[in-house]
């Protein structure tokens, strides 16, 4: 494990009997349709101000950024399109998408308190997660990826066309890295329903 990373998650425990390592990402099934805990590096985001006349378009760029969007729609989307009969009712007009830091980055992104810190280490905050370090062999590319945190409020969407254009252009720097695997991809995902499911009250219930 990198440095940063034992920092970040905490001592490695020695002794003679150890737990056998739990995958968390596999670079397979990558190599067609976008998957959902897909782990994209360098996706640009293009903007269009509505104040200026003709409007500005905004050029927002994404170091890192994991695939939200259900499976089951990415790869109904991509078997409808690319199957032997086209299904229209199947496509999806753009991909869910949230945006991530390396979690050495956490300063830049606001986030100074170390009290926060300890609760990102833990995956106790309600919406950052922390994402362990890709090792070189799990990463597609083969460059492995450093640890990231993902922010639940930075939450952005990619026409589907552009997305697929951007990772597919050798031109283009975008790149698909890897795939959370379950139950890691599950967990980041329920993490992300609580956050955008959850109901804010006038009063918290008072004890007696």
């Amino acid at each position: 494990m990198a440095e940063s990373a034992r920092q970040l998650v905490g001592p490695e425990k020695t002794g003679e009997s150890s737990a056998p390592h739990v995958p968390r990402y596999s670079p397979l099934e990558l190599e067609a349709a976008i998957r959902q805990g897909e782990i994209l590096s360098d996706i640009v985001e293009w903007l269009a101000d509505p104040t200026t006349d003709p409007p500005d378009v905004l050029k927002v760029e994404h170091e890192y950024c994991v695939v939200a969007t259900q499976d089951c729609d990415l790869e109904q989307d991509f078997n409808a399109r690319n199957g032997e009969k086209v299904k229209p009712q199947n496509h999806i007009a753009e991909v869910l998408l949230l945006s991530a830091f390396p979690s050495t980055k956490t300063n830049e992104n606001h986030i100074e308190d170390k009290g926060l810190h300890k609760k990102i280490r833990n995956n106790d905050h309600p919406k950052l997660q922390l994402l362990e370090s890709v090792p070189s062999n799990e990463d597609l590319c083969g460059e492995g990826v450093p640890e990231l945190v993902v922010d639940m409020k930075q939450v952005f969407s990619i026409r589907r066309d552009e997305l697929y254009r951007q990772i597919s252009a050798e031109s283009d720097p975008a790149r698909r890295r890897a795939r959370l695997v379950s139950p890691y991809r599950d967990h980041l995902q329920t993490k992300l329903a609580f956050h955008l499911g959850r109901v804010g009250l006038p009063e918290p219930h008072l004890s007696a």
